[in-house]
């Protein structure tokens, strides 16, 4: 009697084994099909609907390796929806650039949608049509003449002594303009050795230095008719 009672709690105690034995191949393999089901959903390009898959995918029933796989595929699928965002962020910007007679930057917007690996098929077709409308509004619209060169500052306007360049540069013009309308052959000058007189000939000699440096001796001459220098070489 009591080896039936013993065998009668082995038996109980092992039915409840055995059928935790006999279900957890079963959840493996539902695992293993559902994980199968997210990579294809995946390459098809389904990336929601395989992401909620993945999501669903009982990761405690999987061996090692598709655990890996498993959480492989769910990066991968959480980078392609920001993808898919991207394009989708993109054929709008494009779009609208379009519409705003930005041709160049509605090009570029739209051909990074063309770029893009996980754009959709329809996302791909509305940017190729775009891109058609952007070659023909460019072969409508006339060439536009190229901007003129913007005229560069001369290097004395950003010296560190700026005030004394331009108070040097507006005495020695004032200097040359006297000389040039009053039809002068020259100034003469007397000279104290006082710091006057050394003044006045340092300006005279700024004034013919900068005259030549930007129109050239003969130039120079022509300018004040009559006025002669007193060398041809000055610095």
């Amino acid at each position: 009697m009591a080896t039936f009672r013993f065998a009668t709690r082995a038996v109980c105690l092992a039915v409840p084994f055995l059928c935790m034995l006999a279900i957890t191949p079963a959840r493996a393999g539902e695992a293993e099909d559902a994980l199968s089901k997210a990579i294809s959903l995946f390459e098809e390009g389904s990336y929601l609907t395989a992401q909620e898959v993945l999501l669903g995918v009982n990761r405690e029933a999987l061996s090692e390796a598709d655990r890996t796989r498993r959480d492989d595929y769910l990066e991968r699928v959480q980078s392609a929806l920001t993808m898919v965002d991207k394009a989708t962020k993109d054929l709008e910007d494009g779009e609208k650039a379009l519409g705003d007679g930005k041709l160049d930057d509605a090009a570029a917007k739209l051909r990074g949608v063309l770029a893009n690996e996980y754009a959709p098929p329809a996302l791909r077709a509305s940017a190729e049509n775009l891109l058609k409308d952007v070659a023909r509004r460019r072969a409508e619209t006339p060439a536009e003449q190229p901007e003129s060169a913007a005229v560069q500052p001369a290097a004395w306007e950003s010296s560190l002594h700026l005030k004394e360049e331009e108070f040097a540069r507006a005495l020695t013009l004032g200097l040359f303009d006297y000389l040039r309308k009053s039809r002068m052959q020259g100034f003469v000058v007397s000279l104290s050795g006082g710091a006057d007189s050394a003044a006045v000939v340092s300006l005279v000699h700024t004034m013919t230095a900068l005259g030549v440096q930007a129109l050239g001796v003969a130039a120079f001459r022509e300018r004040l008719g009559s006025a002669k220098l007193t060398g041809e070489s000055v610095p």
